[in-house]
């Protein structure tokens, strides 16, 4: 019975598997593939591939068993809809920016200010990779029409062409089947992995990422589930540092003159400041106080990243980045200094 409703899916559903599996981005599994060297990148690969194809099978499946006829179109254009707007959201990030779906996403629309979103669309949303993206989602919506709208007459030609095609199926049948079995036992392993990596993993630099399945729904998945991850290791990191006040509380009178101040360069860098060799005149208070020796400049210190979030947690604090000492394992330096 289940044999019989596998067939019947990849039979009666071959548009929407072929396109859904298109969308979800199987030619770059495909090309991971061919560049594979070793057995590890090969069983990785091939997971991805079969991840897409388990995505797009049970896509089928689901809409497949509902009953209302008019409901179930409804819900298979949702799918359809669903599939055209992450490959055009993909589609665009990664011929614009490089970028495909990761923690990073999610880091950087955390950063971005209203402001910052206003600029990105004015600048970006009638740019030339816009329309190429636009391009792109008609060409794919017209083939998916064509081809759901001409699908039954094309398979009773095929039918008529090979004739009885009984055993080709029944191999095809069998092929698919067996790499539905390996997804399936692919894929709880790979979201295993996911979990082991974010929870387990001292800091991002130890991360290893191959094990990470490469389609949009697990990259979401990965990325959303990373926010939780930071948000423990910001709740680890709050607990020491509340240790470390406790310990060693403060013990200078109030009147203390002493103070210090943290000025952060957001979204800057070295390059173009007259501090570090810039010809022009770009911090000429900064010079005057290096000047007249009370201000200190670093010659030899770079940042672990040209990401704030994550360049200003390990900024603050005493881990030593050199030796891949976790951010959240140490107290920050305004705790130590209070």
């Amino acid at each position: 019975m289940y044999i019989r409703k596998f067939h019947s899916i990849l039979l009666n559903e071959t548009p929407f598997l072929f396109f859904f599996m298109l969308l979800m981005g199987l030619p770059q599994a495909i090309k991971n593939l061919t560049a594979v060297s070793g057995f590890y990148s090969l069983i990785t690969s091939l997971g991805n591939i079969g991840i897409i194809f388990l995505y797009a099978y049970l896509c089928a499946l689901l809409y497949s068993a509902i009953k209302p006829h008019k409901l179930r179109s409804i819900c298979k254009t949702a799918m359809y809809v669903l599939a055209v707007v992450i490959n055009g959201i993909c589609f665009y990030a990664l011929t614009d920016f490089k970028l495909t779906i990761s923690p990073t996403w999610f880091l950087l629309l955390s950063e971005t200010t209203p402001n910052e979103s206003s600029e990105f669309v004015g600048q970006y949303f009638f740019s030339s990779t816009m329309l190429k993206t636009i391009t792109n989602v008609i060409i794919y919506t017209c083939c998916i029409i064509l081809l759901e709208k001409k699908w039954s007459s094309i398979k009773e030609g095929i039918k008529k062409f090979f004739g009885n095609i009984q055993k080709v199926r029944t191999v095809f049948v069998s092929i698919a089947l067996t790499f539905a079995v390996f997804s399936s036992l692919y894929l709880p392993f790979a979201y295993i992995r996911i979990h082991q990596i974010l929870y387990s993993v001292s800091d991002e630099g130890q991360q290893d990422l191959n094990w990470i399945p490469q389609d949009p729904f697990s990259s979401i998945y990965f990325s959303i589930t990373s926010l939780d991850a930071m948000g423990k290791k910001t709740e680890e990191n709050i607990k020491i540092n509340q240790q470390v006040y406790s310990i060693n509380k403060p013990s200078c009178a109030l009147s203390d003159s002493l103070n210090i101040v943290v000025i952060v360069g957001e979204s800057y860098i070295k390059y173009h400041s007259q501090l570090y060799g810039y010809p022009l005149a770009t911090t000429p208070l900064l010079c005057e106080e290096r000047d007249s020796g009370r201000l200190f400049v670093f010659n030899d210190v770079i940042s672990t990243s040209n990401r704030t979030s994550i360049a200003m947690r390990n900024i603050l604090s005493c881990n030593n980045s050199c030796s891949n000492e976790a951010w959240y394992h140490h107290p920050n330096f305004l705790t130590i200094f209070k």
